[in-house]
């Protein structure tokens, strides 16, 4: 008798199992069928968190870098984050970062996190009946030569999206700094533009130069395109690659590559840096290397958003050159779980005194010397940099709020800063979507382009990843 009632209660607890993945297998099924009935009638629709993040991860680029690096200024060309030395300052990045030798020989600043980073964003919106992304990477380095941080980026536009990277999108264009200009690739097929594929990504193979001084005619870690595929590249013995517009092959050092792509990773066989392992990771040279012998290095991402409140304040970066925004939307943040936060902006007397994020249900008290989430701000463009041995060197680095990637107010494989019909910096939302061809697209402008409703999403404001 207990038997017969064990097995009972075992039949009734497994029926119920089956009944709840069911139904839970049945709710995914209709989810997905729906929003693909949105892409067929051509209602606007957007990609939700967790779509958007794996876009980014996607097309990641993979980082052919090289080092302009000594015996005394080993990891000088590692990719970094903004916050590496763990003090939440900025201004003294360039400062710290000359103290690696220390970090890494001298078992100094234990606290530090070198954590090679991309800082990113995505631009999402409808073009007709149709769905198209626009994807931004900012490859972050401390110091440039004797400037701070470095504002070098990779943007992609994609048009036909669907819900899933490598499903029936194309690629519009792709756009990489070169100094001034913004570059694109000779032609968009052959060797011109390569990509390594896996199950998780279609990365793009970008070369970037050297933190400092002229190493093989390119100087102060301008992007090229990489026109060898990587079996080519990877069974040589020289580290050397052909790069798009040079007859002659350039020297490499390391190797960047995202975290999130595991096949990518055991391909290249990849690390993080760590503590341990940092020694072995600098190159301390820019002489040539053997293919064998570069650090293949990992990356994450994180957000061009995680950077914006920063701008808010005077800490560090200059009123020289601010930039009034009008806020209509929002700072949002996503955790791993996506749950949704929003930045409150604290005032005193009229100026911005600190940030925090809070539940996205808090009400805005509108009272002086409490906090604000939307209204007129201005926005700090310069970057501070308090290293003093370089002397006359105070704030120099036009910050991510005035950049014209930012904006998207530049020309392809041209200028920065052309004027654009009803153009309106105090406008949060203003962009330029580039189309691929010279001097034509969309502006971006009306208040309501950005909302979920209307199919679009503006990346800029909002943090997707975890910090």
């Amino acid at each position: 008798m207990k038997m017969v009632k064990k097995l009972t209660v075992f039949f009734l607890i497994s029926l119920l199992c089956f009944f709840v993945f069911y139904v839970c297998d049945i709710h995914k099924i209709a989810k997905s069928v729906l929003r693909k009935a949105y892409i067929i009638s051509s209602k606007p629709w957007v990609l939700t968190i967790d779509e958007k993040r794996k876009f980014l991860h996607y097309y990641s680029p993979i980082i052919f870098k090289a080092s302009n690096e000594t015996i005394n200024t080993p990891g000088f060309d590692w990719i970094t984050n903004f916050n590496f030395d763990k003090d939440m300052i900025y201004k003294n990045n360039k400062k710290n970062w000359k103290m690696l030798y220390s970090y890494i020989y001298e078992y100094r600043y234990s606290n530090w996190q070198i954590r090679p980073t991309l800082y990113t964003f995505i631009i999402e919106f409808m073009n007709g009946n149709k769905k198209s992304i626009i994807i931004v990477y900012h490859i972050y380095h401390a110091m440039q030569l004797n400037s701070i941080h470095d504002w070098e980026r990779v943007e992609m536009r994609f048009d036909n999206v669907s819900f899933t990277p490598n499903h029936g999108e194309n690629l519009a264009y792709i756009v990489i700094t070169e100094h001034g200009k913004h570059s694109v690739p000779t032609t968009y097929t052959g060797k011109d533009l390569n990509f390594f594929q896996t199950d998780k990504g279609k990365h793009p193979l970008i070369y970037q130069a050297g933190y400092s001084t002229i190493s093989d005619n390119l100087t102060m870690g301008e992007l090229h395109y990489v026109e060898q595929n990587i079996a080519s590249i990877l069974t040589g013995s020289e580290a050397r690659v052909d790069l798009n517009g040079y007859n002659r092959k350039k020297k490499f050092h390391y190797i960047f590559l995202d975290e999130a792509d595991d096949e990518a990773v055991e391909y290249f066989h990849a690390d993080s840096i760590t503590r341990d392992n940092a020694a072995d990771l600098s190159v301390k040279t820019s002489k040539q290397i053997d293919v064998k012998s570069v650090p293949r290095i990992t990356y994450e991402l994180q957000d061009v958003a995680d950077i914006i409140p920063s701008q808010l304040m005077d800490n560090d970066w200059s009123n020289s050159s601010a930039r009034a925004v009008t806020l209509v939307s929002e700072i949002i943040r996503y955790d791993e779980n996506n749950v949704k936060t929003k930045l409150q902006i604290r005032k005193d007397a009229g100026k911005v005194i600190g940030f925090s994020f809070v539940d996205a249900e808090t009400e805005d008290d509108f009272n002086d010397n409490l906090y604000y989430n939307s209204g007129s701000f201005i926005f700090n463009s310069e970057a501070l940099d308090d290293d003093l041995s370089v002397s006359g060197v105070t704030n120099e680095r036009s910050g991510y709020i005035n950049k014209s990637w930012f904006l998207g107010n530049y020309i392809l494989d041209g200028a920065s800063g052309y004027q654009l019909y009803g153009w309106d910096s105090t406008l949060q939302h203003i962009y330029f979507a580039h189309d691929g061809l010279n001097k034509s697209g969309t502006l971006l402008k009306s208040e309501y382009w950005h909302d979920e409703r209307n199919g679009g999403f503006d990346g800029r404001w909002v943090q997707l990843f975890e910090d």
